[in-house]
């Protein structure tokens, strides 16, 4: 089971999920009400994400 998380409170080393893909967070950087998250999509072609801080995404619950 999932559960949702505002993009401000996403930490690098944590997963969320796009399209029910789940995705490492390799790096966050936030400023004036947006948050850049930069993801683990292929090791040699890391993907970007920007959206605002309140933001909601999944994030895939520990076992």
């Amino acid at each position: 089971m999932d559960h949702k998380v505002r993009l401000k409170a996403v930490q690098a080393g944590e997963f969320v999920k796009f399209g029910g893909i789940p995705l490492r967070v390799l790096s966050t950087r936030r400023d004036a009400g947006l948050v850049t998250l930069k993801l683990e999509d292929k090791p040699e072609r890391p993907m970007t994400l920007v959206g605002l801080a309140d933001m909601a995404v999944h994030r895939p619950k520990a076992t």
